[in-house]
């Protein structure tokens, strides 16, 4: 009977492991989906490269705890902004991401230089909002 009895529980827990859809899991995420707000200089940005390996654009991107170097082209739409061309490009931040962090990226744009724009200078990469994420991963299907 004891048998019998430890073969259930060993039943049930093995059920209810299983039933599960979802499984927690330490991470941290970065992401440019949200828009920025402009009256703070903000302008958004689209990720294209993270630690130097080049990404499909997407929402956001799940990534490992510690540090990251995440490569972004700005969107700067800016009224003011007169700029050639070929200083439109892309740069890089490294961010070090904590557990459960969600890491927002835009384009902050310097409306103090001189226009036309001679440089790049006209916008850095930055994290302009820091929230709580929960990270959710789903089970190794077989």
């Amino acid at each position: 009977m004891k048998i019998r009895q430890l073969f259930v529980l060993l039943t049930l827990t093995i059920l209810t492991g299983c039933s599960s859809t979802q499984l927690e899991q330490s991470c941290s995420s970065v992401a440019s989906y949200l828009i920025p707000p402009e009256s703070k200089n903000l302008y958004p940005a689209m990720i294209t490269h993270i630690d130097g390996k080049p990404v499909l654009a997407q929402a956001f991107y799940k990534l490992s705890v510690g540090l990251h170097t995440i490569t972004i082209a700005e969107l700067v739409s800016a009224p003011s902004l007169i700029v050639p061309l070929k200083f439109r490009g892309t740069k890089t931040l490294t961010i070090s991401m904590d557990e459960d962090k969600r890491y927002h990226l835009a384009a902050l744009f310097n409306p103090k230089l001189t226009m036309p724009a001679k440089s790049s200078g006209f916008w850095k990469p930055d994290v302009w909002k820091k929230e709580s994420f929960t990270c959710l991963i789903d089970p190794v299907k077989k």
